[in-house]
Order: C-alpha cells, then sequence, then structure tokens
C-alpha cells in the first residue's frame, strides 16, 4: 500500500489538510496496532542498530553474572522515565544495583564525579548512563579506571571525543532512529522481547513467532516512553509519534498505580482519551516540578509504586511542588520581564539574578522569549558556583516546559576574578532562530554551554554578562541579518499564504476522527493549518481568570464554531457581532469535559 492508498481511507478534508508523505501509511498502521507495532520497533533496533549488538552481549553479561550495576539519569520527565523503566527491566531479570538521579541545586546535570566515587567505593560493577554522559568523558575515564563497565543511552548531541563506553544513541549510530532516551530504552525492550519470540518460535521449530509474546511483558512501558517524549518535545518521526499516540489512549486505563494517581491530582481522571496538551500542561510540568523544586527521585519512585496509598502521597507531594513551582516561575518571570525593559533595543536578552530560583530558569525564559519575541537567556546561580569559584562544571539546559540537558563547548574554566560567581541557567529562541550559531559565536565568552536551535544551557562568570551581552547580540543581529538575506528567517505575523480554505460544513465528524487518529501533533509531525471564510462574529468573551485569551464564537448563519485565541485578549474590542472574519486556526485533539471532538486555536485574522 502506498501513501496515497492509505490515506484514502481519511476523509476528504483530512487528505486536504495532511501532509500526505511517505510515511502516513506507517503512521496509520502503526497508530491501529501497537503490538505490532512494538514488534517493529524491536525489528528496526536488532537488526538495524550498530550498536545493538555490543549493547546485547552488555545486558547479557550484567543478568548472567548478576553485576551491581547503577542506573544514572536526568532530572526531568525523559531521564526519570528512562530509569524507571529500565531499572524495573533488570531488577526482573535479577540484576542488582539501584537508580541514582542527580540533584539540580547540587551537582547540576550530568555524570558527576563525586556521586560516581561514591558509587565506586560502594562496588558497583557497571554503570548505565540514561540521558546523559554522551559528553563525559573525563567521569566515564574515572568509572574504567575503577574497573567499571559503562553504556550510555542518550540521544544528545555528542562532541569529537566520545567518551570509552558502550554508546547508544542516534547521533552515532544511523539505524537508530531519532527518539527521546526514554524512547530508546523502550525501543532496547522492545528488541528484547522480540529476539526472546524469535527464539521460542525457532526452539519450537515454527516459523510463525507467537504473539502473546509481549502480553505478559507489555503494559505501562509504551505509558512512560510516550508521556516522556511529549514532554521532551521530542520528535515525531513515526516510531516516536506512535509511542505517543498509544501512550494518550492507554493512560486513561493504565495499570500503573503512580501514573494513575498523577492523573487523579491533574484532573483528568475519568477521561477517557488523552490529548498531548494534556500530557504538556497537566502530567509534565507535575513531574518536572519534582526536579525543579525538591527532587526528582520522587518521579520513578511514583512510578515504581506497589501501593495504591504510597502512589496517592507521592502523587499529592508533587502536585503540591507543582503549585510552588507556578509560584515561583511567575515571580521570575515577572522580574526578568522588569530586567528586560533595560535591553529594548538588543536583538538577543541576557537577564540575570543570583537569587532567581534555579528550578525555574527555562520557563522564565521560555516566557520571555515568547512576549519579547527575541532570544533569551535567563541565568541564576549555578550549582557549587557560589563566591569561591569552585563550580562543578554541570550543565543544565530545560526544553519547553521540560527539560533537555545537553552538553558542549567551555571555556573559562576559572573564575575571571576572585571571589567571582558562576551563573547557569537556559537559552529559548524565538521566530524560529536557530540558537546554536550565536552560542557557537560566543563560546569564548561562555564558561560552557550546550543545548539545540530551540533551547539550551549556559554557564557563565557573572563578571563576564556585559561582554556576554555584547558577543551575544552581534552575532544575533549577524545571523538575522544574514537570515533575511536568504530567506530563511520567517518573522512575525506568519503568512497565511498557501493554506487551503475551509468552510464550516467541512468539519465533519469523520474529519474529527481523523484528526484523533493523527494525534499528537509536534516537531516533525505540524498540526494542520487552514483559513475559515463564509464566517462571521457571533459573539466573543474572555477567557482565562487574568482574561488575557479570548473564546470567539464564528457563524455561517446555520451553525456556530468556537475558536480559542490565547494572549489575543487585545482583540476584543474590534470583534464585533457581525463582523465578516477570515481566520487563520490550527486544529488538534479535544478533551474538554470529556467530549471528544476537535479545538480550533486562532494563528492570525487575514
Amino acid at each position: 500500500m502506498d501513501s496515497a492508498s492509505a490515506a484514502a481511507g481519511l476523509s476528504p478534508l483530512a487528505r486536504r489538510l495532511y501532509n500526505i508523505t511517505d510515511d502516513i501509511e506507517q503512521r496509520l498502521g502503526f497508530g491501529s496496532d501497537a503490538v505490532s507495532f512494538c514488534r517493529e520497533l524491536g525489528r528496526l533496533f536488532l537488526e538495524d542498530s550498530q550498536a545493538w549488538p555490543a549493547l546485547s552481549d552488555f545486558l547479557a553479561r550484567l543478568v548472567s553474572q548478576k553485576a551491581p550495576v547503577l542506573v544514572y539519569g536526568d532530572y526531568d520527565v525523559d531521564g526519570s522515565c528512562s530509569v524507571f523503566l529500565l531499572h524495573r527491566w533488570l531488577r526482573a531479570q535479577g540484576v542488582p544495583g539501584n537508580w541514582f538521579l542527580p540533584s539540580r541545586f547540587s551537582t547540576g546535570y550530568g555524570l558527576d564525579k563525586g556521586n560516581l566515587e561514591k558509587a565506586i567505593a560502594h562496588g558497583y560493577k557497571a554503570l548505565i548512563a540514561l540521558d546523559c554522559g554522551t559528553t563525559s568523558i573525563e567521569e566515564v575515564e574515572l568509572c574504567r579506571r575503577a574497573g567499571m563497565e559503562v553504556a550510555i543511552i542518550d540521544h544528545h548531541t555528542p562532541k569529537e571525543r566520545l567518551p570509552d563506553a558502550l554508546l547508544f544513541n542516534p547521533h552515532t549510530d544511523p539505524g537508530l532512529p531519532m527518539l527521546c532516551t526514554a524512547g530508546l530504552v523502550f525501543g532496547l525492550l522492545s528488541a528484547v522481547w522480540e529476539h526472546s519470540a524469535r527464539a521460542d518460535a525457532a526452539a519450537a521449530d515454527s516459523t510463525a513467532v507467537p504473539l502473546p509474546w509481549i502480553e505478559a511483558r507489555f503494559g505501562d512501558e509504551i505509558e512512560a516512553a510516550g508521556l516522556a517524549t511529549l514532554a521532551d518535545v521530542a520528535p515525531l518521526n513515526p516510531y516516536g509519534w506512535a509511542m505517543a499516540h498509544h501512550a494518550l489512549q492507554s493512560l486513561p486505563q493504565t495499570l500503573n498505580l503512580g501514573l494513575a494517581e498523577l492523573q487523579k491530582v491533574a484532573r483528568l481522571h475519568g477521561i477517557s482519551r488523552l490529548t498531548g496538551r494534556n500530557v504538556g500542561f497537566d502530567l509534565a510540568p507535575r513531574m518536572n516540578a519534582a526536579g525543579r523544586m525538591q527532587h526528582a527521585r520522587w518521579i520513578p519512585e511514583l512510578l515504581l509504586a506497589r501501593e495504591s496509598q504510597t502512589a496517592r502521597e507521592l502523587a499529592q507531594r508533587i502536585d503540591r511542588l507543582n503549585e510552588e513551582r507556578k509560584t515561583v516561575a511567575k515571580q521570575v518571570t515577572q522580574q526578568a520581564l522588569r530586567q528586560a525593559l533595560s535591553f529594548d533595543s538588543a536583538a538577543g536578552l541576557v537577564l540575570a539574578d543570583p537569587q532567581w530560583h534555579p528550578g525555574v530558569l527555562g520557563i522564565a525564559a521560555a516566557r520571555v522569549a515568547e512576549q519579547l519575541g527575541k532570544p533569551t537567556m535567563v541565568l541564576g546561580l549555578a550549582p557549587g558556583g557560589a563566591q569561591n569559584g569552585n563550580a562543578t562544571g554541570a550543565r543544565d539546559s530545560e526544553g519547553q516546559g521540560t527539560e533537555q540537558p545537553e552538553e558542549s563547548g567551555g571555556a573559562h574554566n576559572t573564575p575571571a576574578q576572585p571571589g567571582d560567581e558562576l551563573l547557569s541557567g537556559s537559552v529559548r529562541s524565538a521566530l524560529k532562530l536557530d540558537l546554536i550559531p550565536a552560542l557557537h559565536a560566543a563560546e569564548s565568552v561562555l564558561y560552557s554551554f550546550g543545548g539545540h536551535s530551540a533551547a539550551a544551557g549556559v554557564k557563565v562568570w557573572r563578571s563576564r554578562l556585559d561582554e556576554l551581552r555584547r558577543v551575544w547580540d552581534e552575532a544575533l543581529h549577524q545571523q538575522i541579518e544574514q537570515a533575511a538575506r536568504e530567506a530563511e528567517y520567517e518573522p512575525a505575523p506568519q503568512d497565511a499564504a498557501g493554506h487551503p480554505e475551509v468552510l464550516l460544513a467541512e468539519l465533519t465528524s469523520a474529519f474529527e476522527d481523523d484528526v484523533w487518529r493523527l494525534s499528537p501533533s509536534g516537531p516533525d509531525w505540524p498540526a494542520p493549518r487552514f483559513v475559515l471564510r463564509g464566517l462571521s462574529v457571533s459573539r466573543v468573551s474572555y477567557m482565562g481568570a487574568d482574561r488575557t485569551h479570548l473564546n470567539l464564537l464564528l457563524t455561517d448563519g446555520t451553525a456556530e464554531l468556537r475558536i480559542a485565541c490565547f494572549n489575543m485578549s487585545h482583540l476584543f474590542h474590534k470583534l464585533t457581532p457581525g463582523l465578516p472574519l477570515r481566520p487563520l486556526v490550527e486544529v488538534d485533539a479535544d478533551n474538554w469535559n470529556n467530549k471528544i471532538g476537535i479545538s480550533l486555536r486562532l494563528i492570525e485574522l487575514l
């Protein structure tokens, strides 16, 4: 079946709006059958990954020798879910050991020599680094000198020099799809299960691999992997998309006590089908709040909970931390916005205060960048960076409401002056501007940096802030001018040219079903946009406690249509009843009040 025949099962409007490429059949197939998807993912890892044979042998040695292993993760949703998945599987195989998540406040992101020395002293024979370690050259050398085997499962960008470890990373293994770390761990487990199924089939002298193999092994694994995929804003290629798609379907009926209690505190209990927005705005922020405000260890403990009371208490604790996170994030964002007034002419912002809470810097950077339309750094005091210059050198970068740490670069590894303070924080892009060129231009000023085009983490000595602002601003101005010359820079408002025009009558129940079949949207799989025609304003009202959003009702004379207008309260007095409108909107799956349908978000009025 080619992409055209696969799309034939879609409604006429869906065929118009979705980008019908060669992977549409794959998405539709993966989305219809979780078992088949897992088997295909396992086959991919078994047959296409260059690193799989060595990793498989490594895991087999751990199981056969019962060597104590330390699973070392990261403090965001991806790192925590990765730890949960692999640690539980290792324990099920009888492998002794434990798991560890670093503290944002004491060591920061990544492998830490002090903690590794403690692991060596406690007799661990192997280390598995999850969602970190790809650039931890010295830390891995420390473990290797102590006789430890080291495996790294990670999706972050490596440096030119790789650590002396077994590296399972899509950047170094072209046979692996680009997935978040929990997705890679889920793929690894799928490969183990598929290998076992093939062995069982061979032993039975049968060409048919028995399907029940997955029934006893497959449960909340895809829920954790899909949740991490959405929380980490990972690429939604067909494999990542399928994990997220099945997680959203499965989570409302989850048998994982922790995930069930987490949905209760997030007021999602009883909803029959979840959306990507439920993860991005309800579940992921609560999970990340643990690491932002206290310690991320509450997340694996929640997922591993075997008693309902324990899971309930942990979920309620996490919910309280999230409420605290909201308050602190709002305060830091407001202070950062006030500070930004002093740099009105700058192409990019460098905002800093040693008193700002380190757990919310990424959130504040994202909000300032969104409101002011400028790439933004928000910096606070680095872990161990107070006064004496005795910094750990750990890097920290957070994604959009999530965390996506990477490590790279590095300069000025000694204090710029006596008593200097090392600051660290997060960078967010604006208007789709790639952060990496400007960060490389500022490399001589920065202590360290790392990340990707939209989000990064940086460290800088406080005495170098003015120099950083100058270099950062010059680099961004040059980049913007160059991109504009090459017509690659997309200014706001967005151009609606090329978007199809749609009538209200075309928004049928069949189309709504297709939106759900092809959800969630995200990187590599954007939500469809189209222009509505033949409509006029019926009524408009404010929405939200702070009245910053609008609820817009449009009509074609026979029916009404609701459009959400986020951060557009300034349009209220212009949207008078009867006013003809041609809105550019974005469509997504919606479950408000457990009514399964679609939602439309206003992008621009034409």
